[in-house]
């Protein structure tokens, strides 16, 4: 074979190469947070086909999974998600779904370790951003834990274990839920999950 064969060849080699890369690379992107439409579509692909469909659909591989998940039904990835400057954890949550395990839900979630002031601070700019993206939120009105009616300073302040939440209807087969979990002053998480409705 001649030298420029071997050139072409070899360049014919790297680029598809290149091309499976960047599109498993695409793929794991669709964790960023607060998805958009595109990333929604892809989730909305994934959800509910057997495990291994589902997983290679968000470009999940069994590398991509941590060795600290032990809870059943919970994979903990070893990528991370960041809003603004705070790292969120991804979970992907499993059932039995037309008898096969499928992922029925992402879930990234965080620890604030700021003082209440800047957490609450947080919390309401990631739900401003949030209703941004989704619209205003479909929570049955008059729940006393509403995250849009609350003080969430307060709340927080106060360390008394608590929750409060916003949920949007996304699609037929999708929602949101944006949960501020309170279990105390030190402590508060965060949640944003795209679940299965």
């Amino acid at each position: 074979m001649s030298k420029i064969n071997n050139i072409c060849l070899s360049l014919v080699l790297l680029t598809a190469c290149s091309g499976q890369n960047a599109e498993q690379n695409n793929s794991m992107q669709a964790f960023g947070m607060i998805p958009d439409q595109e990333k929604l579509n892809i989730y909305e692909e994934a959800f509910g086909l057997p495990m291994e469909e589902g997983m290679r659909k968000l470009g999940v591989d069994a590398g991509s999974i941590s060795a600290d998940h032990v809870i059943r039904n919970l994979y903990v990835l070893n990528e991370t998600a960041e809003y603004e400057s705070e790292e969120f954890e991804i979970l992907l949550y499993t059932d039995q779904i037309n008898g096969n395990e499928s992922i029925y839900a992402v879930t990234y979630r965080s620890v604030l370790s700021e003082n209440s002031t800047e957490a609450a601070s947080f919390v309401n700019r990631m739900l401003e951003d949030i209703t941004e993206s989704y619209g205003d939120p479909d929570t049955f009105e008059g729940l006393e834990n509403r995250l849009c009616d609350v003080d969430i300073g307060l709340l927080i302040e106060a360390g008394n274990p608590a929750s409060a939440y916003e949920e949007w209807i996304l699609s037929d087969h999708l929602k949101a839920v944006y949960t501020l979990e309170i279990l105390d002053s030190e402590n508060p998480g965060i949640t944003l999950m795209i679940r299965l409705v």
